[in-house]
Protein backbone atom coordinates (compact mmCIF):
# COMPACT_ATOMS: atom_id res chain seq x y z
CA UNK A 1 0.00 0.00 0.00
CA UNK A 2 0.90 2.91 -1.02
CA UNK A 3 1.09 6.15 1.09
CA UNK A 4 2.63 9.77 0.38
CA UNK A 5 2.54 12.78 2.97
CA UNK A 6 3.01 16.06 1.85
CA UNK A 7 5.32 17.16 4.66
CA UNK A 8 3.88 21.47 4.21
CA UNK A 9 -0.02 21.62 4.51
CA UNK A 10 -0.71 25.18 3.43
CA UNK A 11 -2.58 27.84 5.15
CA UNK A 12 -5.50 27.25 2.80
CA UNK A 13 -6.23 23.59 3.23
CA UNK A 14 -5.38 24.48 7.54
CA UNK A 15 -8.23 27.01 7.15
CA UNK A 16 -10.51 24.11 4.93
CA UNK A 17 -10.02 21.61 7.76
CA UNK A 18 -11.00 23.87 10.65
CA UNK A 19 -13.77 26.36 9.21
CA UNK A 20 -16.35 24.73 11.48
CA UNK A 21 -14.67 25.52 14.84
CA UNK A 22 -14.68 29.17 12.82
CA UNK A 23 -18.49 28.49 12.40
CA UNK A 24 -19.39 27.06 15.64
CA UNK A 25 -18.10 30.07 17.17
CA UNK A 26 -19.71 32.88 14.51
CA UNK A 27 -23.01 30.64 15.70
CA UNK A 28 -22.41 31.20 19.30
CA UNK A 29 -21.23 35.16 18.98
CA UNK A 30 -23.94 36.32 16.78
CA UNK A 31 -26.27 34.22 19.19
CA UNK A 32 -24.77 35.93 21.87
CA UNK A 33 -24.27 39.35 20.57
CA UNK A 34 -27.91 39.20 19.89
CA UNK A 35 -29.01 38.98 23.32
CA UNK A 36 -29.99 34.85 22.79
CA UNK A 37 -30.04 31.88 24.73
CA UNK A 38 -31.87 29.41 23.32
CA UNK A 39 -33.56 27.07 26.02
CA UNK A 40 -31.90 23.78 27.00
CA UNK A 41 -33.03 20.09 28.05
CA UNK A 42 -31.53 18.26 30.28
CA UNK A 43 -32.88 14.98 30.25
CA UNK A 44 -30.78 11.90 30.15
CA UNK A 45 -32.41 10.52 27.11
CA UNK A 46 -31.85 13.98 25.15
CA UNK A 47 -28.13 13.73 26.25
CA UNK A 48 -27.67 10.05 24.87
CA UNK A 49 -29.10 11.19 21.25
CA UNK A 50 -26.94 14.56 21.35
CA UNK A 51 -24.32 12.37 21.99
CA UNK A 52 -25.25 9.59 19.00
CA UNK A 53 -25.42 12.24 16.52
CA UNK A 54 -21.88 13.68 17.83
CA UNK A 55 -20.30 10.49 17.19
CA UNK A 56 -21.96 10.60 13.64
CA UNK A 57 -20.87 13.69 12.84
CA UNK A 58 -17.45 13.19 14.14
CA UNK A 59 -17.23 9.88 11.39
CA UNK A 60 -18.58 12.33 9.08
CA UNK A 61 -15.76 14.67 9.62
CA UNK A 62 -12.80 12.20 9.43
CA UNK A 63 -13.58 11.43 6.32
CA UNK A 64 -13.90 14.82 5.22
CA UNK A 65 -10.89 15.12 6.68
CA UNK A 66 -9.27 12.59 4.76
CA UNK A 67 -10.59 12.99 1.70
CA UNK A 68 -9.06 16.56 2.02
CA UNK A 69 -5.92 15.76 2.65
CA UNK A 70 -5.71 13.37 -0.18
CA UNK A 71 -5.55 9.76 1.75
CA UNK A 72 -8.84 9.27 -0.13
CA UNK A 73 -9.88 9.09 -3.87
CA UNK A 74 -12.54 11.94 -4.27
CA UNK A 75 -15.04 9.62 -5.33
CA UNK A 76 -19.08 9.29 -4.13
CA UNK A 77 -19.29 10.01 -1.46
CA UNK A 78 -16.81 13.18 -1.70
CA UNK A 79 -15.31 15.11 0.88
CA UNK A 80 -18.21 17.50 0.48
CA UNK A 81 -21.03 15.06 1.16
CA UNK A 82 -19.56 14.16 4.24
CA UNK A 83 -19.07 17.58 4.93
CA UNK A 84 -23.38 18.18 4.66
CA UNK A 85 -23.62 14.90 6.52
CA UNK A 86 -21.63 16.72 9.55
CA UNK A 87 -23.23 19.52 9.34
CA UNK A 88 -26.57 18.11 9.48
CA UNK A 89 -25.69 15.39 12.24
CA UNK A 90 -23.99 17.86 14.42
CA UNK A 91 -27.06 20.18 14.28
CA UNK A 92 -29.23 17.25 15.36
CA UNK A 93 -26.91 17.48 18.20
CA UNK A 94 -27.53 21.08 19.39
CA UNK A 95 -31.35 20.32 18.67
CA UNK A 96 -31.55 17.43 20.67
CA UNK A 97 -30.02 19.61 23.99
CA UNK A 98 -31.14 23.21 22.60
CA UNK A 99 -34.49 22.60 21.26
CA UNK A 100 -33.98 24.79 18.66
CA UNK A 101 -36.92 23.32 16.14
CA UNK A 102 -39.46 24.25 19.46
CA UNK A 103 -38.14 27.68 18.87
CA UNK A 104 -37.96 27.77 15.32
CA UNK A 105 -41.58 26.51 14.99
CA UNK A 106 -42.84 28.50 17.89
CA UNK A 107 -41.50 31.74 15.89
CA UNK A 108 -42.92 30.58 12.43
CA UNK A 109 -46.02 29.56 14.33
CA UNK A 110 -45.87 26.19 12.46
CA UNK A 111 -45.76 22.56 13.93
CA UNK A 112 -42.89 20.64 15.00
CA UNK A 113 -43.75 17.80 12.58
CA UNK A 114 -43.29 20.04 9.29
CA UNK A 115 -39.73 21.00 10.42
CA UNK A 116 -38.90 17.61 11.26
CA UNK A 117 -40.29 16.48 7.34
CA UNK A 118 -37.10 19.21 5.84
CA UNK A 119 -34.82 17.76 7.95
CA UNK A 120 -36.02 14.01 6.49
CA UNK A 121 -35.83 15.88 3.40
CA UNK A 122 -32.33 16.66 3.70
CA UNK A 123 -31.05 13.44 4.71
CA UNK A 124 -33.29 11.71 1.98
CA UNK A 125 -31.20 13.82 -0.64
CA UNK A 126 -27.95 12.90 0.81
CA UNK A 127 -29.36 9.37 0.90
CA UNK A 128 -30.25 9.76 -2.80
CA UNK A 129 -27.66 10.81 -4.25
CA UNK A 130 -25.18 7.45 -3.26
CA UNK A 131 -27.72 5.45 -3.49
CA UNK A 132 -26.31 3.21 -5.81
CA UNK A 133 -23.34 2.30 -3.49
CA UNK A 134 -24.97 2.07 -0.41
CA UNK A 135 -24.88 -1.77 0.57
CA UNK A 136 -27.40 -3.84 2.53
CA UNK A 137 -26.74 -3.33 5.76
CA UNK A 138 -26.54 0.64 5.74
CA UNK A 139 -29.69 -0.07 4.20
CA UNK A 140 -31.51 -1.82 6.84
CA UNK A 141 -29.64 0.45 9.30
CA UNK A 142 -31.32 3.65 7.77
CA UNK A 143 -34.76 1.45 7.59
CA UNK A 144 -34.54 1.36 11.28
CA UNK A 145 -33.78 4.74 11.60
CA UNK A 146 -36.55 6.05 9.63
CA UNK A 147 -39.13 3.28 11.36
CA UNK A 148 -38.06 4.11 15.03
CA UNK A 149 -37.68 8.41 14.11
CA UNK A 150 -41.21 8.22 12.78
CA UNK A 151 -42.57 6.61 16.55
CA UNK A 152 -40.64 9.35 18.02
CA UNK A 153 -42.20 12.01 15.89
CA UNK A 154 -45.52 10.66 15.78
CA UNK A 155 -46.05 9.96 19.40
CA UNK A 156 -44.27 13.96 20.05
CA UNK A 157 -46.94 15.25 17.97
CA UNK A 158 -49.96 13.55 19.45
CA UNK A 159 -48.96 11.57 22.77
CA UNK A 160 -46.69 14.90 23.81
CA UNK A 161 -43.89 12.99 25.82
CA UNK A 162 -45.20 9.48 24.60
CA UNK A 163 -45.22 8.25 28.15
CA UNK A 164 -46.00 4.55 29.02
CA UNK A 165 -46.58 3.24 33.15
CA UNK A 166 -45.16 -0.07 33.34
CA UNK A 167 -44.77 -1.82 36.85
CA UNK A 168 -45.14 1.44 38.46
CA UNK A 169 -42.56 2.77 36.63
CA UNK A 170 -43.41 5.85 33.74
CA UNK A 171 -40.85 5.13 30.51
CA UNK A 172 -41.23 7.73 27.72
CA UNK A 173 -40.82 5.72 24.95
CA UNK A 174 -40.56 8.38 22.18
CA UNK A 175 -36.96 9.67 23.94
CA UNK A 176 -36.27 5.98 24.30
CA UNK A 177 -37.43 5.86 20.20
CA UNK A 178 -35.22 9.03 19.55
CA UNK A 179 -31.98 7.93 21.55
CA UNK A 180 -32.58 4.38 19.30
CA UNK A 181 -33.03 6.09 16.09
CA UNK A 182 -30.32 8.02 16.61
CA UNK A 183 -27.90 5.32 17.08
CA UNK A 184 -28.82 3.85 14.23
CA UNK A 185 -28.43 7.11 11.79
CA UNK A 186 -25.03 7.09 13.65
CA UNK A 187 -24.15 3.12 13.26
CA UNK A 188 -25.47 3.29 9.35
CA UNK A 189 -22.85 6.16 8.42
CA UNK A 190 -20.45 4.22 10.49
CA UNK A 191 -20.66 0.88 8.20
CA UNK A 192 -20.33 3.34 4.99
CA UNK A 193 -17.30 4.82 5.87
CA UNK A 194 -15.42 1.45 7.19
CA UNK A 195 -16.74 0.17 4.10
CA UNK A 196 -14.93 3.23 2.05
CA UNK A 197 -11.68 2.67 4.13
CA UNK A 198 -11.79 -1.33 3.51
CA UNK A 199 -12.07 -0.80 -0.68
CA UNK A 200 -9.22 2.01 -0.24
CA UNK A 201 -7.05 -0.62 1.53
CA UNK A 202 -7.75 -3.60 -0.59
CA UNK A 203 -10.23 -5.44 1.39
CA UNK A 204 -13.03 -7.36 0.31
CA UNK A 205 -16.18 -6.78 1.83
CA UNK A 206 -17.66 -10.20 3.56
CA UNK A 207 -21.18 -9.53 2.53
CA UNK A 208 -20.70 -9.69 -1.13
CA UNK A 209 -17.02 -11.08 -2.19
CA UNK A 210 -18.36 -10.47 -6.10
CA UNK A 211 -19.44 -6.79 -5.77
CA UNK A 212 -16.60 -5.61 -4.01
CA UNK A 213 -14.58 -3.43 -5.71
CA UNK A 214 -11.30 -3.40 -7.32
CA UNK A 215 -8.48 -2.62 -4.70
CA UNK A 216 -6.92 1.22 -4.99
CA UNK A 217 -4.03 2.53 -3.69
CA UNK A 218 -4.29 5.37 -1.13
CA UNK A 219 -1.95 8.56 -2.56
CA UNK A 220 -2.26 11.93 -1.88
CA UNK A 221 -1.51 14.53 -4.06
Amino acid sequence: MELNIQKNISAGLILKLIHPVIVIYGIFFALRLGGLQPPSEASMGDFISAIYFIFGASVAYLLFVMKAMGFLQQRKPTGYWWLGLFYLLLYLAYDEIFMIHEWVCYWLGMRDIYLFMLYGAFLSWLVFVIRRIISKPVYILLAGFVFLAAVAVLSDTFLGEGEITLFGRVFDFEQLSESLSALSLAIAFLTMAINELRSHMGVKPVESISDAQPSSHITAK
